[in-house]
């Protein structure tokens, strides 16, 4: 699986490739992470969103993620959560 984090504008866009997962887990993963405590979350950008959105683009899955209003994302702090997540999926750990 490779991922590609880009800002446009306000939002941040996540591009999944050969998720060899499927669609569903990527979005469980995603899910889980939002779903923790703010306090548990390892970049605390879950406590920033207001919306997140998937679609298909070819072999793809894009998920945007839209901040509340007067907050701003960080790719890396998002990037660093969502490789902690999958790497705690792979595992079988859970907190």
């Amino acid at each position: 699986m490779s991922m590609k984090i880009e800002r446009q504008g306000d939002r941040i866009v996540i591009r999944v490739a050969q998720t060899g997962r499927g669609e569903q887990e990527v979005m469980a993963v995603l899910r889980e992470c939002c779903t923790r405590s703010s306090w548990a979350c390892p970049s605390g950008e879950c406590a920033k969103l207001d919306t997140v959105d998937a679609r298909r683009e070819g072999e793809s899955m894009l998920i945007t993620l839209t901040p509340m209003a007067g907050e701003e994302l960080s790719e890396h702090a998002i990037g660093e959560c969502l490789r902690y997540m999958f790497d705690e999926a792979r595992s079988g750990t859970t907190r």
